[in-house]
């Protein structure tokens, strides 16, 4: 039997409570239940309707499972509370596991574009964090900068002490210097080029400072990769190309990954949190432990005194995150966020940079510790102010000040002390050193008609008078003691530098002892 297109057929049971209204026509097929508060369920072609007009509860004593193929919303005029008695799950953006495979395939597809992007731009060496991915420096270093500084020195040879000198009556050769023939022939402090060897004695491991870049890499070469002679990294300089040739894979992965798995959640103003199906390990920074050459100790080699100039890590961000597909996390809030979290604290980790700014930034603890182990810097364009009851500065080496250095009150120093410039002191308070000055030969006369002694002539004696002729007696030649602060003298500004890094003064964990008073004849001398 052949239906009819255009059938129209309609039943309706109205009792007081409510009423049934079951539509037949063709197109309009429909089934409505209606209540007497108003209250109703309709089922039609298009949409199943419900109206609640009062409160609606529905009690599922065992399972419950909704599914909508399309777009799910819920809208509540006031509060919403959902109330969960063990755990709840939420997954957003992810309908099968296909799409989280796909996450990873892309990952594991992008690994080796992340790893080259990870590397300097010339082959200096270095690590990538994190996966610690290490490339090989290939090329050379640069000369020494310690070579190229020239700080004015005073270097003087004493030429020795040549006679007695002697005092007469028109002539004072101790006035005159004569015995010092270099008296006016010394120099001034003049410009000073290390040597190599003024570097190695000064901050190698036997008599200097222990600098780790003078031991691994010798006094020639400089100890950091910066400025030296490195190979393009060809495959970092390839790498536009190399990501051009890739993005089809990706985009080929991308498709199996659906639209995304975006969470937005609008309270008065905006918020937007977006996680990611995987985490993002991939390389953030790059490290060259040996990057980097500054100023990091001083030391006294035989010339001079010298700074050197050693390695410090440099690092530097890796961008790895822009191309990731998903993960981010985007908060503002209009003026306040507060957390207020127990005894069990805040873990921060990631595996990428961390960023804190502010017009004012306070971290306060009853203990807190910065560690960096490629560094720390501590850097104010006006001002930095430590106080502490008690400040520790360690280090199993020097610890090197950049600039002058003023002591507000007293300075202690329990080892010895090498000062390359002028010292200036108002007082000097020491133990005494009994002393002798050279001798001086002196000569005289006796003075005219004073008896000066007899002579025995044949058994006679007769007076001896003076004759008042100058320089006619010579006395022994005269010395005498004096009271000084201890000394060691040294025949020249080299002789002292030798001395002083012999007795350990460039060594960190190493006193410069005092020698002992002598109470002695001081004379220059050129042994150690």
């Amino acid at each position: 039997m052949k239906s009819n297109p255009n059938y129209r057929n309609k039943v309706t049971i109205n009792q007081r409570g409510g009423s049934i209204d079951i539509n037949n026509s063709t197109d309009r097929e429909s089934v409505s239940v209606s209540h007497y508060s108003g209250s109703n369920i309709t089922f039609n072609n298009l949409v199943n309707s419900e109206l609640a007009t009062n409160n609606k509860q529905v009690t599922v004593l065992f399972d419950s499972f909704t599914s909508v193929g399309n777009t799910a919303s819920q809208f509540a005029v006031k509060d919403s509370d959902t109330r969960v008695g063990e755990n709840s799950y939420t997954v957003k953006g992810v309908t099968k596991l296909d799409q989280i495979e796909a996450m990873s395939e892309w990952v594991d597809a992008y690994i080796p574009i992340a790893q080259t992007n990870s590397r300097f731009d010339i082959s200096r060496g270095g690590i990538a964090y994190p996966g610690a991915i290490t490339t090989l420096p290939i090329g050379e270093r640069a000369s020494n900068p310690d070579l190229t500084q020239q700080p004015n020195i005073v270097n003087n040879d004493f030429s020795g002490y040549t006679k007695v000198p002697i005092v007469q009556s028109n002539t004072n050769e101790v006035s005159t210097y004569v015995p010092v023939p270099s008296r006016g022939t010394t120099t001034p402090a003049a410009p000073t080029t290390p040597t190599t060897t003024d570097i190695q004695i000064a901050f190698d491991n036997s008599t200097g400072t222990a600098a780790p870049g003078i031991i691994k890499y010798g006094p020639s070469v400089s100890s950091a990769t910066e400025r030296g002679n490195w190979v393009v990294d060809s495959a970092k300089s390839e790498l536009p190309d190399t990501i051009k040739k890739l993005q089809p894979t990706l985009v080929a992965i991308e498709s199996r990954m659906g639209n995304g798995g975006d969470d937005i959640v609008t309270i008065k103003r905006n918020r937007v949190e977006t996680i990611g199906a995987t985490i993002n390990t991939l390389p953030s920074i790059r490290v060259d432990f040996e990057g980097k050459s500054i100023n990091t100790e001083v030391g006294v080699g035989t010339n001079g005194t010298f700074i050197h100039k050693d390695f410090v890590p440099v690092v530097e961000e890796v961008d790895n995150s822009s191309n990731f597909p998903c993960g981010n996390v985007t908060a503002t809030i209009g003026n306040k966020y507060n957390v207020t979290v127990g005894s069990g604290g805040i873990i921060h980790k990631t595996t990428g940079p961390i960023t804190h700014s502010g017009t004012s930034v306070k971290v306060i603890g009853t203990q807190t510790i910065i560690s960096g182990s490629a560094g720390v810097s501590i850097l104010s364009e006006k001002h930095v102010d430590i106080l502490a009851d008690k400040i520790h500065l360690r280090s199993p080496r020097q610890v090197y000040i950049d600039t002058s250095l003023g002591v507000a009150t007293n300075l202690v120093v329990a080892g010895g002390a090498f000062i390359e410039g002028e010292v200036y002191l108002n007082h000097v308070t020491c133990p005494v050193e009994v002393q002798e000055t050279r001798p001086t030969g002196v000569f005289g006369f006796a003075i005219q008609g004073q008896a000066i002694g007899y002579v025995d002539i044949l058994g006679a004696k007769y007076t001896v008078y003076g004759s008042g002729v100058p320089d006619t007696l010579r006395m022994v030649d005269h010395t005498h003691h004096f009271y000084n602060i201890p000394l060691t003298i040294k025949n020249s500004n080299n002789d002292v530098r030798d001395n002083a890094y012999l007795n350990d003064i460039n060594k960190a964990n190493s006193r410069a002892e005092a020698t002992q008073v002598l109470h002695e004849s001081k004379v220059p001398s050129s042994t150690p």
